[in-house]
């Protein structure tokens, strides 16, 4: 009786915890299955999850991939922690056909194996000796990092305006053209740039490597720069610019196109000289614990970093990743990956995978209002400027019956908007008649410049 009671109660506890124990491919232990689920629903939050191994460089089960409805976590089965999850989309692996092996060695490290090669996953390249070996070296850092207790840091903060790196989704260089492969420290400066760009001064990239994104909004009292669905970003042609300065002057890699981060600060004086702007970088190296906290304090002040994961050196050697760092959540940084992936270029990643930082901060003495973000209401327009300010356009306005000798009054449809213009005065009989308003006068006032509408 007692044994078929300890079996009623375990069904039950199984059927209870069914919804959280979806598996597919991998036959986890069952305390594994716990720990896990536990883990991911309490980050995660969704109700049920799939479950699957993914292969270190060796081929060992070292890692699990816990994919949500529109969330992933990836657990380290050696440190019981996990090294990087997302809540704003599925894993990159889920673009994978099921022949295909997935292998993964850290935080933007995705690769997968096929025919007896292992391929990089964005790029879809198979890997050779030389970069097999600096990839086995990246995995060794990473496990040997992983093994650093969590401090128990239950803090989080962004940047101001963290949602434009949020909406980053296209408009950025891209990290594997064959012109300029690996250059994602590129990237990581243009994704900061640009930020700056939108919420500091209009000409911290110039006019003609501008992107402008529009949105059409039902009234004009709807319109609110936290409701676009992208942000503007950069174009191609300026990552190119970027990469030929740092080409010109030796900043980049002869390898590939990686710039070394310690020659961060140098491009952006290259960059900005003889300009009203300025940048200040600073570097944060040691344990993880203190560069973290370094972050911390740099996210505290609004400055975004360029984070390095990989190597434990500016520069990283000559293999490392560069992603933006713009928030923190308890022991992990919020990261923009800068992978032309959709979705999952957003990642929550382990403090204690983290290389280095740079913080970036740049200033302006010559401020200029951005205009990059464009909105429509049937045929009215306008654009919104990084601070809120909304500015019309005034394609639809009329005239409502008020004048004086000076002018009219115009009423603008879509915003409300009510300015004075000068009359449109022509001849008629004795006199001169506008003939916009009407109004008539025998001594026409002629004004060379008049304010109209804002």
């Amino acid at each position: 009786m007692k044994k078929n009671l300890i079996i009623i109660i375990f069904i039950t506890v199984l059927i209870y915890l069914s919804p959280y124990l979806n598996v597919y491919s991998t036959n986890l232990e069952y305390d594994e299955h716990l720990m896990v689920s536990s883990l991911a629903n309490k980050i995660l939050g969704e109700s049920s999850y799939n479950f699957e191994y993914l292969y270190d460089i060796e081929g060992e089960p070292s890692y699990i991939l816990v994919e949500g409805t529109n969330s992933y976590l990836i657990y380290n089965r050696e440190s019981k922690d996990f090294t990087e999850y997302s809540k704003y989309g599925k894993s990159i692996y889920d673009l994978l056909n099921q022949d295909e092996i997935k292998i993964y060695v850290g935080p933007t490290y995705y690769y997968f194996k096929k025919d007896n090669l292992i391929f990089d996953f964005e790029s879809e390249s198979p890997i050779n000796n030389d970069e097999l070996e600096k990839i086995i070296a990246i995995e060794s850092n990473f496990k040997e990092k992983s093994k650093n207790e969590a401090t128990n840091n239950r803090s989080s903060a962004y940047i101001a305006n963290y949602g434009y790196f949020e909406h980053l989704d296209n408009n950025f260089g891209n990290n594997d053209t064959s012109n300029y492969p690996n250059s994602c420290s590129y990237i990581a400066i243009e994704m900061i740039l640009s930020y700056y760009d939108t919420f500091l001064s209009d000409n911290i990239i110039s006019e003609i490597y501008d992107v402008n994104v529009t949105k059409n909004f039902a009234n004009f009292s709807n319109i609110n720069i936290n409701s676009y669905d992208s942000s503007p970003g950069v174009d191609d042609i300026f990552h190119e610019h970027m990469i030929d300065i740092g080409i010109q002057n030796n900043f980049t890699a002869p390898c590939t196109y990686s710039l070394h981060l310690d020659y961060v600060d140098d491009l952006l004086n290259v960059y900005f000289y003889n300009s009203s702007n300025f940048a200040n970088v600073n570097y944060y190296t040691g344990s993880s614990d203190s560069v973290f906290s370094l972050c911390q304090s740099s996210i505290n002040n609004n400055k975004p970093l360029i984070v390095s994961l990989g190597f434990d050196a500016p520069g990283g050697g000559e293999y490392y990743h560069a992603v933006v760092a713009y928030g923190y959540e308890n022991n992990t940084l919020v990261v923009h990956y800068g992978l032309h992936t959709t979705p999952s270029h957003i990642a929550n990643v382990n403090k204690n995978l983290i290389a280095c930082a740079l913080e970036v901060y740049v200033s302006s003495s010559n401020i200029v209002q951005s205009n990059n973000y464009l909105w429509t209401i049937g045929t009215d327009s306008g654009h919104i400027n990084g601070q809120g300010l909304v500015t019309c356009y005034h394609n639809n306005h009329f005239y409502n019956n008020y004048f004086e000798i000076a002018g009219h009054n115009m009423h603008c449809n879509c915003c409300g908007n009510n300015s004075l213009f000068p009359h449109n005065f022509v001849p008629q009989g004795l006199g001169y008649v506008c003939s916009v308003c009407g109004y008539f006068t025998r001594h026409p006032i002629i004004i060379n410049s008049f304010e109209g509408m804002e």
